[in-house]
This record gives structure tokens, C-alpha cells and sequence, in this order.
């Protein structure tokens, strides 16, 4: 499928969408992520931005897994204060 096809499919300008695709412009919406999947046949999670937001919405979610996720990360050499 063509840049410009696929546009249409999701219903945003071409130019919009390549500069999307590049990362040449703002960050696009999940629900642009969600309608090109579609549009592609691809799960959404195919794209990085869909799995971000899941991960970033259920440590929200969930203090434990929280507190669990960052004692994790912050136990290794990039850590906060850390190495």
C-alpha cells in the first residue's frame, strides 16, 4: 500500500503521515497508531507508541508494580544516583 493510500485509509493528509512516520513532527495519536494497524491488518501493539502507553498506564494503575518496576531499573548502573 502506498503512503498516499494509506492517508486516505486513515483519513490524514500524506504529508502529515510521512512526516509521522519519520518522526519529523509532534508525536502522533494513539487512535493514528491504532487506524494505521488497522488499515495494514497489524496488531496495534506493532507499533512502539501503542506498547509505551500500555506499559506507562498500568504502572499507573498499579502502585505495587510500580514501586516493584523502579526498585528493579534503579538496582542497575544507569540508576537514579547510580553508576
Amino acid at each position: 500500500m502506498s503512503l498516499r493510500a494509506l492517508a486516505r485509509a486513515v483519513g490524514v493528509d500524506h504529508g502529515y503521515l510521512s512526516k509521522a512516520i519519520r518522526g519529523a513532527d509532534k508525536v502522533p495519536s494513539l487512535n493514528l497508531a491504532f487506524q494505521v494497524a488497522e488499515a495494514l491488518e497489524l496488531r496495534p501493539d506493532h507499533f512502539l507508541e501503542v506498547r509505551e502507553q500500555f506499559v506507562i498506564d498500568r504502572v499507573r494503575e498499579d502502585p505495587t508494580l510500580r514501586d516493584r518496576l523502579y526498585r528493579r531499573l534503579a538496582s542497575g548502573p544507569q540508576s537514579p544516583g547510580g553508576g
